[in-house]
């Protein structure tokens, strides 16, 4: 775990980040929407989760209070480019993975995702592995139920996978 934390904190201290920047290229090639993915299935959260240490809270990056998803989706309604969001549903590292109670932490991430960074056009969810020796049972009807409450302008599917 230290080895991936120490990867994503040197990653998140990147002075040149600009978040602007990606937004103009992703127009500039025609695009209509930037789709992030704020965690992949190592965990690392590029937004100041309050239920993992695993974050951006925790980077040297801006003295831990940086958040590259609120950047990121600013920029993005900023310029008139749709913001989305990928979660991965299978974090590694988390103790509770295997258990029910990881629907209850997987849903409080979804939960700040899908209320803190403004409309989201889509919610992208990945095949979800699992670990060698844990099998996770989703709880994918209570996390479209959390998109359609904090997401109810949303058109189409709740979320892609």
């Amino acid at each position: 775990m230290q080895y991936y934390y120490d990867m994503q904190a040197r990653y998140c201290s990147h002075p040149e980040f600009d978040p602007y920047q990606w937004v103009r290229a992703f127009k500039a090639a025609g695009m209509k929407g930037l789709l992030l993915t704020c965690q992949h299935h190592e965990g690392f959260c590029l937004w100041p989760s309050e239920y993992t240490e695993f974050s951006v809270r925790n980077s040297p990056w801006k003295d831990g209070k940086g958040d590259i998803v609120k950047e990121v989706s600013e920029a993005c309604h900023a310029e008139g480019l749709k913001f989305g969001v990928y979660l991965s549903p299978w974090e590694m590292h988390e103790k509770t993975y295997g258990t029910p109670e990881y629907d209850v932490f997987f849903k409080n991430w979804l939960s700040e995702l899908c209320s803190n960074y403004g409309e989201l056009f889509c919610v992208w969810f990945d095949g979800a592995c699992r670990s060698k020796d844990k099998l996770q049972d989703y709880d994918w009807d209570g996390y479209y139920d959390i998109i359609r409450r904090l997401q109810p302008e949303r058109e189409g599917m709740p979320a892609r996978y």
